[in-house]
């Protein structure tokens, strides 16, 4: 959402909120990306040792490598970024009340974006609760299937079937767990999808009712 470029005090304070509602917004969605990114490579990961596909598990591998570190990262550091979203989102909000040449209509877009925005920090929230209740047992995927692979590449299986087997019985323990936290994973993922495509639809209204605030050119 693009903010307004007039010279009144007013709409200029609502232009600095609204830049930095974007930016605290955009950190939220890097950060729950990340935890997406390392559990589908976590899962790809899984399909291909449980296939018992050397090359494939060792190219899924070494993406599991890159994107598990961002996903704890992003686990650690997605309390802050939900409070910056959140300020953010205050101050858009006092920003949108001071601003006394926006109409109604204006007004009530960007009333829009903040309870929408407020809607999606909540979802962001539950999502990184599920997430880190669902690290362990993705952890635990993660070294299976790494040692997995070193008995692979070391010539313990004399087929792929003995290695696909081999690694169905590695993983057995572990797998309700890990079921128990896809399942969960998945369905705050689902809510919180389609919480920020209502909330960029908003975004994406609220910038058009915005549109003759800003300066041609």
């Amino acid at each position: 959402m693009a903010g307004p470029v007039h010279g009144d005090t007013g709409l200029s304070r609502l232009d600095s909120a609204i830049g930095a509602f974007g930016t605290a917004r955009a950190q939220v969605l890097r950060e729950t990306g990340n935890v997406i990114a390392a559990a589908i490579a976590v899962d790809a990961a899984d399909d291909a040792c449980a296939a018992g596909a050397t090359n494939a598990a060792t190219a899924a591998r070494a993406t599991v490598r890159t994107a598990t570190p961002r996903a704890r990262l992003a686990l650690s550091v997605l309390p802050a970024r939900n409070a910056t979203y959140s300020h953010a989102l205050d101050s858009l909000a006092a920003a949108e009340r001071a601003a006394t040449s926006l109409n109604a209509d204006q007004r009530a877009k960007v009333d829009a974006v903040v309870a929408g925005g407020r809607d999606e920090k909540a979802a962001a929230d539950a999502f990184r609760v599920a997430g880190s209740s669902a690290l362990p047992a993705y952890a635990q995927l993660d070294a299976t299937q790494s040692t997995w692979l070193d008995h692979r590449i070391a010539g313990w299986f004399r087929t792929q079937q003995e290695a696909a087997d081999a690694y169905v019985v590695m993983r057995q323990e572990g797998l309700p767990a890990l079921q128990r936290a896809r399942t969960r994973l998945e369905r705050v993922d689902a809510t919180r999808r389609l919480v920020s495509e209502r909330e960029r639809a908003a975004v994406a209204a609220a910038d058009t009712a915005l549109a003759s605030l800003r300066r041609p050119g």
